[in-house]
């Protein structure tokens, strides 16, 4: 088992140089990601470390995707600094701490709050750079007003597709390889993340777009109130 746990830690380590020379990371990035990475392993395993590596490999793909076609409004030019990763990383960090505070108890539910963070920036993902990209016609989230392709808060039917999308395969690859959970928490993380990208939205139409807030704060709410809606479905059902 530990070494096991040595070798995810290498390949975590190898993962982070990787991706600052493919330029998906900036340095400080990188680093913050090993932490996030860490914590993730050492304190919920390598399920849930799992749904984080799919939720970076297949975000950074995209990202950089979005950002070589003349549609996209991406200024970090696909470049993901230390801003980005607490940004989607921040509530992993967060809860992977209080975890460790707690010991055992409630280690559980917090994994699936972990879990449904990851959904939801994976949902957040999905939509921003595929519908930014495939999108057609553009609103604001939650008016419905006209909106532009980039513009802060704007969604799009190819978006909201993509965001279900993006939260279903995280919920989908913890359910497949946790074999004793159930489809409950399927369906919980599943709607928390795409709750979470719909919040993301929302603040982006709102505050962000009025300059309230940046967009790794409203990353960083988006993934909190995922992990919120996750733990009170939970409670409640």
């Amino acid at each position: 088992m530990v070494n096991i746990l040595y070798l995810f830690i290498l390949l975590l380590a190898v993962g982070a140089l990787l991706s600052v020379f493919l330029k998906w990371l900036t340095p400080g990035g990188a680093v913050l990601a090993f932490v996030c990475g860490a914590l993730i392993l050492f304190e919920f395993g390598g399920v849930a470390f799992m749904t984080l590596a799919f939720f970076f490999l297949f975000g950074s793909v995209l990202s950089k995707w979005s950002y070589r076609s003349y549609l996209s409004a991406d200024s970090d030019k696909g470049v993901r600094g230390w801003q980005n990763v607490l940004g989607n990383g921040g509530v992993i960090i967060l809860i992977s701490v209080i975890s460790i505070i707690l010991k055992s108890e409630y280690k559980f539910i917090l994994e699936i709050m972990v879990v449904a963070s990851i959904a939801a920036a994976c949902s957040d993902t999905f939509a921003s750079e595929i519908g930014q990209r495939l999108g057609n016609k553009f609103v604001y989230f939650p008016s419905l007003k006209e909106a532009h392709r980039g513009e802060d808060g704007a969604i799009s039917l190819e978006g909201i597709v993509a965001a279900i999308i993006g939260s279903s395969i995280i919920s989908l690859l913890y359910f497949v390889l946790i074999f004793n959970v159930g489809f409950k928490v399927f369906l919980i993380v599943t709607i928390s993340g795409f709750s979470g990208n719909l919040v993301d939205s929302l603040l982006g139409a709102t505050l962000e777009r009025n300059g309230y807030l940046n967009k790794h704060t409203v990353n960083f709410l988006c993934t909190m109130s995922a992990a919120m809606f996750s733990m009170l479905m939970l409670l409640i059902f």
